[in-house]
């Protein structure tokens, strides 16, 4: 359907991104393939067989950057596979409690079970809120000029998908019989989203990603990191007492030299 592809090829000076249109002589694709989820998607293997390219197609103009200018996008698209994690499985949650709500069990509700809701709904809307926030974070970070943040963008990425294919096995769970059916679409979600731990980065690599980056953190300041960022949230107004209702909260919102981490590879 696109009518061009950014095609990673092995050029003499390295991997090089290069720009194929749709009609370039050599250039097609196989059948689509008859996925598990997400079946809107159209995904066929690209075949190449001699195909051949103006250089002005190379992106950036040099050999050999390819993997470089990959990397410095990783931040921006697992943020969106993170969006799509979130998604799925607030949207499969928000199913289960409307089910919860009507489906009536030994003469009441099942919203009123804290067996059923203890289990099915509240752990995974507190996974998803934590993800939640931790992915508009890096996203405001990004925002900010702060670099691509690919470390973030693992965590967020790991957080959020894991999350919402939690929350979506959870909700097949949640409605029982119907859950296994179609017509409750729930299913459906645990079909979607489970591409989301695997593409743009498997979780194991987004684990791997992040040990890798937060232990040469450590060696690189010498364990003074996290205590770095600890010290900038110590640095944060305290809490004060609201007299009115004697209820209290955080008088700040941190600032942004609160969110980063001293040495952080971006």
């Amino acid at each position: 359907m696109a009518d061009a592809c950014c095609v990673l090829a092995n050029a003499p000076g390295g991997p090089s991104w290069f720009v194929v249109e749709r009609g370039t002589p050599g250039f097609g694709h196989a059948k689509p393939e008859d996925k598990h989820g997400i079946r809107l998607s159209n995904t066929a293997a690209l075949l190449l067989d001699e195909v051949r390219v103006d250089a002005d197609r190379l992106l950036g103009g040099v050999e050999g950057q390819g993997l470089l200018q990959a990397q410095e996008v990783f931040g921006y698209t697992r943020l969106m596979v993170a969006a799509f994690g979130l998604g799925a499985g607030w949207e499969a949650l928000r199913r289960a409690i409307e089910y919860s709500k009507m489906r009536v069990q030994a003469g009441a509700p099942l919203a009123e079970k804290q067996g059923y809701t203890h289990k099915l709904i509240a752990p995974h809307a507190v996974r998803l809120e934590a993800a939640r926030a931790y992915t508009e974070l890096t996203a405001e970070r990004i925002d900010a000029g702060e670099g691509s943040l690919n470390t973030e963008g693992a965590i967020a990425k790991y957080l959020a998908t894991e999350a919402g294919n939690q929350a979506a096995d959870a909700a097949i769970q949640a409605l029982g019989g119907y859950g296994y059916t179609r017509e409750f679409v729930v299913e459906k979600i645990k079909r979607d989203v489970r591409i989301t731990t695997i593409y743009e980065g498997t979780s194991e690599i987004m684990e791997m990603t992040i040990g890798r980056d937060r232990w040469q953190l450590h060696l690189k300041t010498r364990g003074e990191g996290y205590h770095s960022q600890a010290a900038s949230w110590r640095r944060c107004t305290p809490p004060t007492r609201r007299s009115a209702r004697r209820r209290r909260r955080w008088a700040c919102t941190p600032p942004r030299s609160c969110w980063s981490v001293p040495g952080s590879a971006v």
